[in-house]
């Protein structure tokens, strides 16, 4: 989310081809890393990210809590199958999607039911990536 924000953000300064040529090397970084850590469900979490960029801090600054804790909560299998899921539901569109079609009718989304209960504040110092 951080890298998406990033991008985001130096769409609007002015950057030189330096700069640039790092966020390159840093998005280059996270997609290998998912690559290697979610073999399987890389192309789908990389879609996600990607639909991620552009989209303000101030429109999922209120749910990031619940989308961390809530994923902080699953188990390695879990996290794997539903962090593309957990990313689309950052998307402000979501809400939209959910309201429209119902998530139990739409393949990809998660209901709103799954971050119920899950804030940054319950979020265990205990919980382990």
């Amino acid at each position: 989310m951080q890298v998406a924000l990033l991008r985001t953000g130096l769409a609007f300064i002015d950057s030189d081809k330096n700069e640039q040529s790092k966020m390159y090397l840093l998005e280059g970084f996270l997609e290998n890393a998912i690559n290697k850590i979610f073999p399987k469900e890389c192309s789908s979490i990389l879609a996600s990210y990607r639909n991620l960029i552009g989209t303000h801090e101030k429109l999922i600054t209120n749910i990031l809590g619940s989308r961390a804790s809530y994923f902080l909560s699953l188990n390695k299998a879990q996290r794997s199958s539903q962090l593309a899921e957990i990313l689309q539901s950052l998307k402000p569109m979501w809400g939209v999607t959910i309201e429209i079609f119902g998530s139990e009718r739409v393949e990809g989304i998660l209901s709103p039911k799954h971050f119920t209960n899950h804030t940054w504040e319950t979020i265990c110092e205990t919980d382990e990536l």
